[in-house]
């Protein structure tokens, strides 16, 4: 039997021990209840896991600068690679700081890597189409999609919930938004990088695996991607397409009657690689898992359609598809009444937030009527909210209003402790769901 951990200090979150990875929520607990401004010692990277002291600094974002998100960046180990193979991927990792310069593609920080006052600007312009509004004007579509997908789902009866459904349904969406063709499923993962796209964020290992791959195959997400939107930029600079999203942002003024640059609008367009489709993924499967495992909660929703929303907020507060990012100090600060030194990096750990208990009565309990289901922080706060997240919402809404048209019940047939799941920092969920779903 292992040791009792009963300190911050014998979890390694960064380094992705694995005990840690497991059940990151016990070394969260530990943070709440007496280091919530916790500096762990292997990168000095100060953990932050206080409700409260994250939302006062994604207040602030003059002093806590956001150029670092995803944090600082680990590379692989390619030691252990066949000798033929190390060259090429250690040439491959030293062109990442500089992609597709081939295409003469200048990355440029916009959103969510960018500070004010330039975000001010390039997020201004981008709420003036992709918002509440917008996304609700979709929700017909989106509803046709799921419905589709359900059709699928229940003909199988057996399925991976991931595969069939969580992961196609907001691929599909973002695809349709930009102006993929979503009926070519090939094209799709070429471009977005399939249902476990951004795992390699904030794990080397993954990310060894696919530069071996882009070795072997000669290809790359990444590049397919921004080749795509550079053509497709293009000829929407010829030929608008009123209403299409990537047209009306080509053609979109700023406060000074500028518009973008295609280097800018690329930069825009990437975020939703990854940002627009797994991160619904991870929480549709969430919710799906606590249907799974609780027919009394399957019934109740079925029964009261009402609590289809605090479904899909509560699973997005139970299990954060982002579990953190990073911010950098500008200058001295204080948080949580810990000195914080000048260009020091802090990890706002949105996951324990939404365990805390001063915040969420009974936070580690899954309740859907909780009656502040909706203040997670599985969208970040502030300036840099997820610009995405009213079609996130309205995905997991439709979603599950498709389910509960067409099914009596739903099982797990697997065990819960032998789950797949993705195993960084930043982004957690399940890889693999396999369920039995009944037609009504």
């Amino acid at each position: 039997m292992s040791e009792a951990r009963t300190s911050p200090q014998d979890y390694n979150l960064l380094g992705r021990e694995k005990e840690t990875m497991r059940d990151p929520y016990a070394l969260y607990k530990l943070l709440l209840a007496g280091a919530p401004v916790f500096k762990e010692p292997e990168h000095g990277i100060y953990l932050v896991s206080r409700y409260e002291d994250i939302v006062e600094m994604k207040r602030q974002p003059r002093r806590f600068s956001n150029r670092m998100p995803t944090g600082p960046m680990r590379m692989p180990n390619v030691e252990d690679l066949p000798p033929e193979l190390i060259d090429k991927v250690q040439q491959l990792m030293a062109d990442s700081s500089t992609p597709n310069a081939t295409q003469n593609y200048q990355q440029i920080a916009t959103l969510l890597a960018a500070d004010p006052p330039n975000h001010t600007r390039y997020r201004g312009m981008t709420n003036k189409l992709f918002n509440t509004r917008t996304a609700k004007g979709w929700e017909p579509r989106i509803r046709e999609i799921a419905d589709e997908l359900m059709a699928g789902v229940i003909e199988q009866g057996n399925v991976d919930w991931v595969t069939a459904f969580a992961h196609p349904l907001p691929l599909r969406t973002v695809g349709e938004i930009l102006g993929v063709p979503t009926d070519d499923e090939e094209l799709l993962d070429k471009l977005f990088g399939g249902k476990t796209a951004g795992d390699a964020i904030g794990n080397p290992d993954v990310m060894l695996e696919r530069l071996v791959d882009q070795v072997n195959t000669g290809t790359s997400t990444r590049n397919e991607y921004y080749l795509f939107f550079n053509d497709r930029i293009r000829e929407l600079r010829k030929r608008p397409i009123p209403g299409d999203f990537l047209s009306d942002l080509i053609q979109l003024p700023d406060d000074e009657g500028n518009t973008l640059s295609d280097d800018e609008i690329l930069s825009v367009v990437s975020h939703f690689q990854v940002a627009g489709h797994e991160t619904s993924t991870k929480m549709i499967t969430q919710a799906m898992y606590q249907l799974a495992t609780n027919l009394d909660l399957f019934a109740e929703i079925k029964k009261n359609r009402n609590l289809v929303e605090n479904l899909v907020e509560e699973s997005l507060r139970y299990e954060a598809p982002v579990q953190g990012l990073f911010q950098i100090a500008e200058e001295d600060v204080e948080v949580g009444g810990e000195p914080i030194p000048k260009g020091s990096m802090l990890m706002t750990i949105y996951g324990a937030a939404n365990r805390d208990p001063s915040r969420f009565e009974h936070p580690d309990t899954f309740d859907v009527h909780r009656h502040n289901v909706r203040a997670h922080l599985s969208f970040g706060g502030g300036i840099h909210s997820c610009p995405g997240k009213p079609f996130a919402r309205a995905e997991g809404v439709q979603g599950f209003h498709s389910l509960f048209d067409r099914a009596t019940s739903v099982t797990l047939n697997e065990d819960e402790d032998g789950l797949a799941r993705s195993l960084s920092y930043i982004l957690r969920g399940i890889s693999e769901l396999n369920i039995t779903v009944m037609a009504a």
